[in-house]
């Protein structure tokens, strides 16, 4: 097993088919501002993008980059509306295709990174941003107590509220209107 991710700055642009045929590993960092995608969906990006990649064939022959990535962001707490650090860690694991059809063909554990035949050089950057915002939470809420209970809480003076909201006639104010009950 390899040890942790260097400093190293990982190639923006990589042979992926020679790189699988070679089996080269790639482990470094992607810094913060190359990846414009993650930027828009978080408040901020905290620290570059941490990968381990292995780049290998597996016995079915299908071109493989797989490996762990991790980053630190700040998203908005659903709870408050303030920012909350979120550590991703995501598990890469794609497979190189040329097509569609190829992509329709891969084994459900694996995602399709379709890079055409034509081109020598694919964007890793590119890839690794997917990856990422594939792992994104939905929701994000602090890990600990950030608004008072009362704030959010559904417990008897909701209920209490919602009772007496039904008890009101939304015609009373017509009825005053019109001078009062008819007897």
């Amino acid at each position: 097993m390899p040890g942790p991710p260097s400093n190293q700055r990982l190639p923006r642009w990589v042979d992926s088919r020679k790189f699988a045929q070679q089996h080269v590993e790639l482990t470094g960092q992607i810094p913060q501002d190359k990846l414009p995608r993650l930027q828009q969906a978080v408040s901020s990006i905290e620290s570059p993008v941490s990968a381990q990649l292995q780049f290998a064939r597996d016995p079915s022959g299908i071109r493989t980059v797989s490996g762990p990535l991790e980053v630190r962001v700040k998203m908005v707490c659903q709870r408050c509306m303030g920012n909350t650090e979120v550590e991703l860690a995501a598990n890469m694991a794609v497979a190189i295709v040329a097509s569609d059809e190829e992509a329709k063909q891969l084994p459900h554990s694996l995602e399709p990174w379709v890079v055409s035949r034509d081109d020598s050089e694919a964007d890793l950057y590119a890839v690794v941003e997917d990856e990422l915002l594939l792992d994104l939470p939905m929701v994000v809420y602090h890990d600990y107590q950030c608004l008072e209970e009362d704030l959010y809480s559904a417990g008897d003076a909701s209920t209490a509220a919602a009772a007496e909201e039904g008890k009101r006639n939304p015609f009373q104010v017509l009825e005053q209107l019109k001078g009062g009950k008819k007897k």
